[in-house]
């Protein structure tokens, strides 16, 4: 993403806004690049993984052309690290500040409409069907009993998050 953005180095602060819809600009399938990747940010919020930066994401083109997000990796719960890893990736409001309102996100993101509709449907989705199992599938995985419990408030409100996305943002049937 560092490259896809222009902003070579390390330790340099984004606009997710910006990189979402440069991300938009060059994949094959935008509705998909752009609900995968925002469905990243939200299971990064759930497991309290701060470290978002630029160089956590990667885009590939594959033999066939196609362009994509590489397969997920670098994510897991940072808030241990001694460190303490603060976001450099965020969602800035140009007036100031960030919001982490799905609507909002949505209704400024400089996308098509059908793209909107598409990745709305998909955050709603994955909030309904995914986030409300990842508790137990890291139960499952053998994840720490302390790492899960302190993340499960946080999926809950990354849940409730999903569920207030407008239904505005979605077609009417």
């Amino acid at each position: 993403m560092a490259a896809l953005a222009g902003l070579p180095g390390f330790s340099r602060n984004a606009s997710l806004f910006a990189l979402t819809e440069r991300l938009a600009d060059v994949a094959s399938n935008p509705a998909r690049a752009v609900a995968e990747f925002l469905c990243r940010d939200v299971l990064n919020r759930a497991l309290r993984n701060p470290d978002n930066h630029l160089r956590n994401t990667s885009v590939q083109q594959c033999p066939d052309g196609t362009v994509q997000l590489t397969p997920l990796y670098d994510i897991g719960p940072m808030y241990l690290d001694r460190e303490l890893i603060t976001r450099t990736c965020d969602w800035r409001l140009p007036e100031g500040g960030v919001t982490d309102d799905w609507n909002v996100i949505l209704e400024r993101l400089s996308l098509h409409d059908d793209v909107k509709v598409d990745v709305a449907i998909a955050l709603r989705t994955f909030g309904e069907t995914q986030l409300p199992r990842l508790a137990q599938e890291l139960r499952m995985r053998d994840a720490d009993t302390d790492i899960v419990e302190a993340c499960e408030t946080t999926i809950a409100f990354q849940i409730a998050k999903l569920q207030a996305i407008s239904p505005h943002a979605t077609p009417t049937p």
